[in-house]
């Protein structure tokens, strides 16, 4: 064979492999595909006239020709199906695989549900060959069908709290007079109460979910005499309502002043008297009150919604 006819052959093979080369920048032969999934808004537990919200987010690299697979069941018979969602393949991205971030059913929708048989669930996202699960529990509601938040707070606390609003008044001299009720709980010995505070955050960037912690101390050392508990003990702050209910334990020997520290409390804590009741003039018992530096700010809102086994008084502050 002649050298000029093998270098028009050489030549021809380069094209055609240079060809396949470019190609398979845009189509791979093989495509490498990864997806990672978060499932956002399930909380552990709803009672059985609150609406579920949540949405998938999908991420990764290959061809989003779907959206994602969503099916709820009863975590103990998988056949008993309460929610479902089968999504057929639509157009593919023309240029091929990309890299994708996606929030379904959208940035500003949400899959919704209502379950009202009480039990173990569990949620299952299938998205490419990814899989991820959550189980939730369904509390039977003892209340009406009321607003989420309401029946959520009447199965853990009794009681509505409505804390006294602060008053402005003039003098007759022109000095302006503002007075501030400052709360304070009370708590028998050998008793237990509930506290339930309501907590999201105040601007988006702020974003927590992990283990939920409280505290009581007194004479600024943690005391072993009172006990707090929180529940649930988990929780994803964001910008909907989120309920935490504090359960406190006095035993028999607790009496005093004491400082409870619930969680996102950045501003001292609240006042709790154990041993006292409302003709008691609590006015000095509370030094730290008026010794905590200026507040800083916060990225989560807190708001005392509810008490059992609680009663409150008043510490009264007057401002010229």
């Amino acid at each position: 064979m002649k050298t000029s006819h093998i270098l028009i052959i050489l030549a021809i093979c380069i094209s055609i492999a240079m060809g396949i080369y470019v190609i398979s920048l845009h189509y791979p032969l093989i495509p490498i595909r990864y997806t990672n999934l978060d499932l956002m808004g399930i909380e552990n537990t709803y009672s059985s006239d609150q609406t579920i919200k949540f949405q998938v987010k999908a991420t990764g690299y290959g061809m989003p020709c779907s959206a994602p697979d969503i099916v709820i069941y009863r975590s103990d018979q998988p056949s008993t199906i309460v929610f479902e969602k089968k999504n057929p393949p639509f157009m593919c991205p023309i240029e091929g695989p990309v890299f994708f971030n996606i929030v379904y059913p959208s940035q500003n929708d949400a899959y919704s549900i209502i379950i009202s048989q009480a039990d173990k669930y569990t949620v299952r996202v299938s998205f490419f060959d990814k899989e991820i699960e959550k189980q939730f529990t369904i509390i039977k509601s003892q209340v009406g069908k009321q607003n989420n938040t309401a029946s959520i707070l009447s199965l853990q606390c009794e009681n509505e709290f409505k804390p006294k609003s602060f008053e402005q008044t003039v003098l007759p001299n022109g000095t302006s007079l503002t007075t501030n009720y400052v709360p304070v709980f009370l708590m028998k010995p050998n008793s237990t109460g509930k506290i339930c505070i309501n907590n999201w955050r105040t601007f988006h960037g702020m974003n927590y979910s992990g283990n939920v912690t409280a505290g009581i101390s007194k004479d600024s050392s943690i005391t072993q005499d009172i006990t707090v508990k929180a529940y649930p003990d988990t929780v994803t702050i964001d910008d909907t309502n989120k309920t935490i209910v504090y359960t406190i334990t006095a035993s028999k020997d607790a009496t005093g002043f004491y400082r409870f520290s619930p969680m996102f409390s950045n501003c001292g804590g609240m006042p709790l008297a154990i041993g006292y009741d409302s003709t008691h003039s609590f006015d000095n018992d509370f030094p730290w009150l008026w010794d905590t530096p200026p507040c800083p700010f916060s990225g989560t809102n807190t708001e005392i919604t509810g008490l059992t086994g609680i009663n409150v008084a008043y510490i009264t502050k007057e401002y010229r």
